[in-house]
């Protein structure tokens, strides 16, 4: 009973932690040029701490497809509608990093495809924001190995 109440105040710690984190971000949305982009980082930490207790807790092993179909059909769908929308902005506003319409052609395949970090100068604009989904698609993607190496290098508890 003890670990549990354990796991819990962790948990509501970290939660406590990653709300503060968003908080800090939107502040520096209100005071650009502020430090703010930090709690991103804090964020990322604490979310994959999440990740990797919960697969933990599940003892999670072997099969991955399921844990990647969950979280592509959670972000995907409302990722590429963002994406879509944003057409018309980018095109007949001239938001966009570098202004005209083959340019905001190029951006919108760049953000379908989620290859707009690879580009510095498409980097930014209308569309800005999208720089996070391909992140964390990225870190999606390592998730399974870096779990791996700390299945291997800890001894296993249960929780």
């Amino acid at each position: 009973m003890q670990r549990n109440t354990e796991s819990s105040q962790i948990l509501k710690l970290t939660n406590f932690c990653k709300g503060f984190a968003i908080f800090w971000i939107v502040l520096v949305h209100f005071k650009s040029g502020w430090f703010g982009w930090q709690g991103v980082h804090i964020f990322l930490i604490l979310s994959g701490f999440g990740l990797a207790y919960s697969s933990l807790k599940s003892d999670r092993q072997g099969n991955w497809k399921p844990w990647f179909y969950k979280r592509f059909k959670r972000i995907f769908p409302a990722y590429w509608i963002a994406v879509i929308a944003s057409v018309p902005f980018l095109l007949f506003l001239n938001l966009g990093p570098r202004p005209g319409i083959e340019s905001g052609i190029f951006k919108t395949l760049l953000d379908l495809f989620l290859l707009n970090n690879f580009f510095e100068q498409f980097i930014g604009g209308g569309t800005g924001a999208f720089w996070y989904v391909p992140l964390i698609v990225g870190a999606y993607l390592l998730f399974p190995w870096l779990y791996g190496m700390l299945r291997k290098c800890s001894k296993p508890r249960h929780y």
